[in-house]
């Protein structure tokens, strides 16, 4: 079972590695907590979806950044990305023109150390949508300049070009500087700053999520 699918062009994905027998178990249900354990778990008991050996491990080195890029029918699940050694980070960029992207039962494990948001997000069509449910993003990010968990950087940023859906479910996010930014899209103009990107107006929806030690703002939305 793909951790990536491809997508419709048959890009090739990140497939499983197969060898991560009782990971789930042991690993994930102490680092899932919250949500993603209740949603790996409803999935699991539900469907037989999820199983020990389904759940990949992705480990980052020391100062490295693992990319990961998300276009349209491209879903990326059941994955424990470890960014726990100094200096590693990811970024994963969901963005659709057409299809929908899917993050579901992934969790970050270790300080996200970067300068930027570490997902960012937009639906370029009307009728395109993200769903990011069942994660667990509670260990935090950090700027490059090593301020400290909480200091410099946000988890979830949705770009004023999102014009389709975002479903935000059952997430655990916290120690960010901000939480989820989801305001951009309702953007409006603004004279006496022309150089403002104007919203696309694309709806984001928040259910079931926890947010917590967020410096700035747990999520802001626009309207």
């Amino acid at each position: 079972m793909n951790q990536i699918s491809s997508n419709a062009d048959g890009e090739s994905g990140r497939g499983s590695t197969g060898d991560d027998s009782g990971l789930l178990d042991r690993r994930a249900y102490l680092r899932l907590t919250g949500a993603t354990v209740a949603g790996v778990a409803a999935t699991s008991a539900g469907s037989g979806a999820v199983s020990a050996a389904s759940v990949e491990t992705i480990e980052v080195s020391s100062g490295e950044e693992e990319r990961i890029e998300l276009d349209g029918g491209d879903t990326l699940e059941n994955t424990i990305i470890d960014v726990s050694a100094r200096g590693a980070s990811v970024a994963i960029r969901a963005r659709t023109r057409g299809g929908d992207i899917a993050i579901r039962n992934v969790a970050i494990e270790g300080v996200d150390t970067q300068a930027d948001d570490t997902i960012n997000v937009a639906a370029y069509d009307e009728d395109a949508t993200v769903t990011i449910e069942n994660c667990y993003f509670g260990d935090g990010g950090e700027d490059d300049a090593g301020d400290g968990a909480g200091e410099g950087e946000g988890c979830i940023f949705v770009n004023a070009s999102h014009a389709g859906d975002l479903l935000i479910r059952n997430v655990h996010v916290a120690n960010f500087e901000t939480g989820i930014y989801a305001s951009a899209p309702g953007n409006p103009p603004v004279e006496s700053k022309p150089d403002k990107q104007v919203g696309e107006g694309g709806t984001v929806r928040i259910e079931d999520t926890y947010l917590a030690n967020v410096e700035k703002s747990g999520y802001k939305l626009g309207s």
